[in-house]
């Protein structure tokens, strides 16, 4: 793997791409700026996508991203605005350049340990293909033949050793491995301490957030989830974006909602996956797209996220987004309402109650809406009450 970052970006922010690759030089980390074919993006160490309004329908970023995702590449997103990089993201280029420098680290430690392993085998080999030594003479031994043909032996047994011949060169080698494995487990431990770092400025935000301190503080709260989605801590990116979506301790911004929820959705988590693709749907906080959404959709729904199935399915129920497909329909409104969806449940039984894309059934129909009903959903009580009066559905 090449010693560098793959900077992906529309055509149209490819001078920030190369400032900023300006900016890694500084720090001897080599960068390769977008609009290189995907053979460069998979020999890279770390993809680092430069997201803007241009980016947003920029065919080669999405392009980039996809392969990135697919192949689960070691990625980080940073926003950037009119004026270049966000203040507040400013540590996210910092992180970038730790996260590439530990990838690059690893990757060497993993070489040296396979190159080692390999070697091994060899002398094994080698030894087993030997085989042990063959007395001189034929015959059975005297105790003097024995005493003068294992010297080495008879000198560990007096020294009070037990190791057979030829464990001392094992026992160095493992000697000599223990600087290797000592600096990699004080690695881990760093990256274990980082990580444990930013969850306990979360855990400590959701108890500000939640009163558990003594007194609930939105802003304290609002600031710590803050500190700890700067350093990279998705949970709490995502979190930011419900602060800002609901104005809990900062003042509603639908925008910002959007773009940590993206940075989230970017981090790997499904709900944040179908979360950004209902704001591409709707256009909230970001331009509305429903191709966008609906690969953010499949996305969340190949993790097993049942809202995003929903969602998906309704978009191939209607052919927003995607080509028209009813039975793809019906198979993800079948697994949503299955894991307990009540918006999936409510459109499936609409799917029996009518027979679209599949044959009717009053009885599953009727069944589908009540569970949706318990569950609160308003269309599935309007549609129980409705049967009701009909006596489709007995009255208790």
């Amino acid at each position: 793997m090449n010693g560098n970052i793959y900077i992906n970006c529309a055509y149209e922010d490819i001078d920030r791409a190369r400032a900023l690759a300006e900016r890694l030089a500084g720090l001897d980390i080599h960068a390769v700026c977008g609009g290189e074919s995907e053979e460069k993006i998979a020999a890279s160490a770390f993809v680092l996508n430069l997201c803007s309004e241009k980016s947003r329908t920029s065919k080669t970023f999405r392009k980039g991203m996809n392969y990135a995702l697919k192949h689960q590449l070691d990625m980080i997103t940073i926003h950037i605005g009119e004026q270049g990089i966000r203040t507040d993201m400013e540590s996210m280029f910092w992180t970038a350049a730790q996260l590439f420098r530990l990838s690059c680290r690893e990757n060497a430690a993993q070489a040296e340990t396979a190159v080692q392993e390999q070697a091994g085998a060899a002398n094994r080999a080698e030894i087993g293909a030997v085989g042990p030594a063959a007395p001189a003479v034929s015959g059975p031994q005297t105790p003097a033949d024995q005493e003068e043909a294992q010297p080495e032996e008879k000198v560990r047994e007096e020294a009070g050793e037990t190791l057979p011949a030829g464990a001392e060169t094992a026992q160095g080698k493992e000697e000599a491995d223990l600087p290797i494995r000592a600096s990699q487990q004080g690695r881990n431990k760093s990256e274990q301490e980082k990580l444990s770092e930013r969850e306990s400025l979360y855990l400590e935000g959701k108890r500000w957030l939640s009163g558990e301190n003594g007194q609930a503080d939105s802003r304290k709260a609002f600031a710590l989830f803050r500190q700890a989605a700067n350093q990279g801590f998705i949970k709490a990116q995502y979190q930011m974006s419900i602060c800002y979506d609901e104005g809990i301790g900062v003042r509603r911004d639908v925008t910002e909602a959007a773009r940590w929820l993206e940075m989230a959705a970017y981090g790997g988590d499904p709900a944040a996956q179908s979360e950004i693709g209902y704001c591409y749907e709707i256009g909230q906080g970001v331009p509305r797209n429903i191709r966008e959404a609906v690969r953010w959709y499949a996305i969340a729904s190949e993790q097993g996220n049942a809202q995003a199935k929903n969602n998906l399915a309704y978009c191939y129920q209607k052919g927003r987004g995607v080509t028209k497909d009813v039975k793809e329909a019906i198979r993800l409104y079948t697994e949503a309402a299955e894991a307990g969806d009540a918006s999936a449940q409510y459109n499936l039984g609409y799917c029996y109650w009518y027979g679209e894309g599949i044959k009717t059934d009053k009885q599953k129909a009727i069944g589908l809406f009540s569970r949706s009903a318990a569950q609160g959903n308003a269309k599935a009580e309007q549609m129980v009450k409705i049967l009701g009066q009909y006596s489709y559905v007995k009255r208790p």
